[in-house]
């Protein structure tokens, strides 16, 4: 069973790979990328960044750049490669080209011989069809037991938050003090986060999360705070003790590793945390929380 669903996450992955080097010309729409490999566009990006060691975009980006190389070696002006390859001036092409070559388009076009690219981060992990062959060691050092969990609904009030997670405190700040207000701020009030967004793919200022508090029957919302539901239904359970700030290589173990061994695949949800106790009043490497990654049944 193993073997049989690495190989199928590879396969799908491949396929977006091969996918994004036919329409290198095209835009590259999330949605269309995602859906080659019939992966959630939620999660997609975790997925894709893990197993191919960079980003979608930043793999789009140098693959546009190394056809743009050969274009210049052919003969192609400045000015058309940098259209054909989606940049709107010649000077953004032009930065973007001496980042990844280290010298301009047309030094390299004389270049006799041209520079290689800037070695990609895992690049020498790469197996020919360029998806990683050994993932990082952050992630396979991790041993994590990973638990198949069903839950219910969870009426929950919210503080939206939009730029980095770390900065989410202040929205944790603001629901629980108006759900103290509100008299049932306890110890045992389940306290949760939703994340939406990869940080590692998302621009900071646009990632998007909701700061949590479970609520009993007859809250109603007020001053500015939204009330909603935490869905149920299946989800991947991870329990998590340390550093806020260190939990992404839980995420990545997830995505990378526990989801190609076991077959499943991620529903098209975000992703929840339960804190088990506060930074408040508990040590970093103390803090526990829960991670649940929901899942297509």
């Amino acid at each position: 069973m193993k073997t049989t669903t690495e190989h199928d996450y590879r396969n799908r992955i491949v396929k977006v790979l091969d996918y994004i080097q036919d329409h290198l010309d095209e835009p590259l729409n999330l949605d269309t990328v995602a859906e080659v490999a019939s992966f959630s566009p939620f999660h997609f990006h975790r997925i894709f960044r893990v197993m191919v060691g960079e980003t979608l975009a930043d793999h789009i980006r140098r693959e546009r750049l190394q056809s743009a190389a050969q274009a210049l070696r052919q003969g192609g002006t400045v000015l058309s490669v940098a259209l054909d390859n989606g940049y709107e001036s010649p000077e953004a092409f032009s930065r973007a080209f001496k980042s990844l070559y280290g010298i301009s388009p047309n030094a390299y076009a004389q270049a006799s011989p041209p520079p290689e690219p800037k070695a990609v981060k895992h690049n020498l992990l790469r197996s020919p069809n360029g998806v990683l062959l050994l993932l990082p060691n952050s992630i396979r050092r991790l041993n994590m037991n990973v638990d198949i969990v069903t839950l219910d609904d969870i009426p929950i009030a919210f503080v939206p938050h939009r730029g980095s997670y770390d900065a989410i405190h202040e929205a944790f700040q603001r629901i629980i003090g108006w759900a103290s207000l509100k008299g049932f701020m306890r110890d045992d009030t389940l306290t949760l986060g939703r994340y939406y967004d990869d940080p590692d793919s998302v621009t900071e200022s646009a990632l998007r999360s909701e700061a949590c508090v479970a609520v009993p029957d007859g809250i109603e919302a007020s001053d500015g705070v939204e009330l909603g539901t935490m869905s149920g239904g299946t989800y991947a359970k991870v329990v998590y003790k340390g550093p806020y700030e260190n939990m992404k290589e839980a995420y990545d173990f997830i995505y990378g590793s526990w989801m190609p061994e076991s077959g499943r695949d991620a529903e098209d949800r975000p992703c929840v945390e339960f804190y088990l106790n506060s930074p408040e009043d508990t040590a970093p490497e103390d803090l526990i929380a829960e991670i649940y990654i929901p899942l297509k049944s």
